[in-house]
């Protein structure tokens, strides 16, 4: 039997965007539509983001923010960009990249979808880098959305450790 100790570095001049919900702020503002909410509470002794759809609040939305005044992330051109991700989900969550172009418009790509096939924790990485590259944006937010899956009454989502690595 080999025994293997991989060991991850990152580069030099990384920067990382750390949303724990450790602190006090809550990096993420209420997206369009959104009748639930997230809240930050202890499970298994860990302060996580929770979210619970049901029948009265069956959609939520809400998007990552730089700052507490709705700021958006910018990237040194030609950076590559991961979003790390640790989630625990009952419904499907959608992430995806909302962006401002030059002319002032907005956009958003939907990205990834994290299905609930797998119970339990899960961490995931996302390439960013092409569709942040390719949008026409200078300005980002990272949005995250659950619907309430048909035939439940009731679902939990639960976030931590969110990481933008650029």
């Amino acid at each position: 039997t080999v025994t293997i100790h991989p060991k991850t570095k990152y580069m030099d001049g990384t920067t990382f965007f750390i949303e724990d919900f450790e602190g006090g702020n809550v990096k993420f503002n209420t997206g369009t539509g959104s009748n639930a909410n997230l809240v930050v509470d202890n499970v298994d002794g860990e302060r996580v983001g929770k979210v619970v759809v049901n029948s009265e609040s069956n959609f939520w939305s809400a998007y990552l923010v730089n700052g507490a005044d709705n700021e958006f992330f910018t990237f040194p051109f030609g950076k590559q960009v991961f979003l790390e991700v640790e989630v625990n989900n009952e419904a499907p969550v959608t992430i995806s990249v909302i962006y401002v172009k030059t002319d002032g418009s907005m956009a958003q790509q939907e990205n990834n979808t994290v299905t609930t096939n797998r119970p339990g924790w899960k961490k995931l990485y996302f390439d960013m880098t092409e569709v942040v590259s390719n949008s026409g944006g200078y300005g980002f937010w990272f949005g995250f959305q659950a619907n309430l899956p048909e035939g439940s009454s009731s679902a939990t989502v639960l976030l931590d450790n969110i990481k933008l690595v650029y």
